[in-house]
């Protein structure tokens, strides 16, 4: 039967189980081990060593060699003890001497040692798992206070009966088989130095206790950095929702100021196809409603994308190409075109589209009459090594006139030409003859 020598719930002192089946030398080993500061809690027997391991905690096992342990060596014994307790077993004979006294002070040194390295691991390995959560591919914040209820009860001293429970945005999240206990951990969640919530950490009432409080100094440190770590990442989560948020909205502003232009630019162009019947050959507005088109076919692109200042620029310059041609229902104009799947920001396709239009009209209006069948052909390469896009656009109608100075040119849709490449900070080359081939080469964004 264990006789307590002194109850260890009121001491933080070291707890030694004696375990020897001679009843004076017990009361007397006793009395010296209490002398050194242990407690002592003394059994005559392996079997009720077991019984007492299982109800009340120890940090050091004394075992008598001299004990009878029936079937079982009692170097058996104490391996089995060690290996599943987890605590250090110290083998004396006789009688318990200084040098007896002075390994068990060894042991409980390292017991400790041990005790403090193996919960610095579980605290690490906690707030990693954490870590891990955070960085799962599109998890949400409540995927992730979740998973960390689930996970925080693994790093406690008694894992199977400690349970978690978070408390935040109205919900409680708890780990498997969580029940409410009277040996509890509380910490705030702090998200903006304001209280949003809490964590819990609850110890069944049936597990035996040594100390003042049933947490060790180690857990209330993790339950510290948990708590803190948890309201961080909520932060930056929400702060991460927020700015989702505001740029949804600002996409969705970004479209439907897009859209209007669109409409603006339709109903422009409109206008002034009705005014050019109105006045007829007296005035020629076909250059303003080709360079229109070549805008509001930009917005109509980015309206029908997810983007919102970017477009293929294959798509866009085909589409405006296409739609030039058909404007002129007098010819027919084959189209070679060799695009690279390419994607530019408006600042760029935009000038890029209207140069385009320039030279497209320009090249129908005054070149094709040599008799051919018209072709217009359009380039656009990448050059990876100089960083820069090459832009080509030729047809197959006359020369160029030589008496057109590209420097300094006379004519309106020259002189918007220059303007426009110098804004994409290109540089524009004119081969005149025996056909007009326009190449411009400009920098990647």
């Amino acid at each position: 039967m264990a006789v307590d020598i002194q109850d260890s719930r009121n001491s933080s002192a070291k707890t030694v189980l004696l375990v020897t089946g001679e009843s004076t030398a017990a009361d007397s080993g006793a009395e010296m081990l209490e002398e050194y500061g242990f407690v002592i809690r003394t059994v005559g027997d392996d079997t009720e060593a077991i019984k007492t391991l299982r109800e009340n905690p120890v940090h050091l096992i004394l075992l008598d060699i001299d004990l009878e342990t029936g079937k079982r060596d009692i170097t058996e014994t104490a391996r089995s003890l060690l290996e599943e307790y987890k605590i250090p077993v110290v083998l004396y004979s006789g009688r318990i001497t200084p040098g007896i006294i002075e390994r068990l002070q060894d042991a409980s040194g390292v017991s400790q040692t041990q005790k403090r390295l193996q919960e610095r691991v579980k605290e690490l390995n906690c707030l990693y798992k954490i870590g891990e959560i955070v960085e799962r591919p599109g998890i949400s914040l409540e995927e992730i206070v979740r998973e960390t209820a689930k996970i925080i009860p693994q790093s406690w001293q008694y894992p199977e009966a400690t349970g978690c429970r978070i408390r935040f945005g109205g919900n409680e999240y708890t780990s498997e088989g969580f029940k409410e206990c009277s040996r509890m951990q509380k910490r705030p969640l702090l998200v903006n130095s304001k209280e949003a919530g809490s964590i819990e950490v609850h110890v069944s009432d049936e597990i035996p206790v040594s100390e003042k409080t049933p947490f060790l100094e180690e857990e209330e440190l993790l339950l510290n950095a948990v708590s803190e770590r948890l309201g961080s990442i909520i932060e930056r989560k929400q702060n991460e929702r927020n700015l989702q948020q505001t740029l949804e909205e600002k996409d969705y502003l970004m479209k439907e100021i897009i859209h209007r232009v669109k409409n603006n630019l339709n109903m422009v162009t409109s206008l002034i196809q009705l005014k050019d019947k109105i006045l007829g050959k007296e005035v020629d507005l076909s250059d303003i409603t080709h360079q229109i088109n070549a805008i509001r076919i930009v917005h109509e692109k980015l309206y029908k994308t997810e983007e919102i200042d970017t477009i293929n620029v294959r798509d866009y310059v085909n589409e405006l190409l296409h739609t030039i041609f058909s404007s002129f229902t007098e010819k027919y104009i084959n189209l070679k075109s060799e695009i690279a799947d390419i994607t530019l920001d408006t600042k760029t396709a935009i000038p890029l589209g209207l140069i385009i239009n320039e030279v497209a009209t320009n090249a129908i209006k005054y070149g094709f009459d040599t008799g051919a069948e018209p072709v217009f052909s359009v380039t656009l390469k990448e050059n990876t090594d100089q960083e820069l896009y090459i832009l080509t656009l030729s047809n197959n109608g006359r020369p160029f006139p030589e008496d057109i100075d590209l420097n300094n040119p006379n004519t309106l849709g020259l002189q918007l030409i220059s303007v426009l490449t110098s804004q994409i900070k290109g540089n524009l080359e004119l081969e005149r003859a025996p056909h007009p081939v326009f190449t411009i080469r400009f920098p990647k964004e």
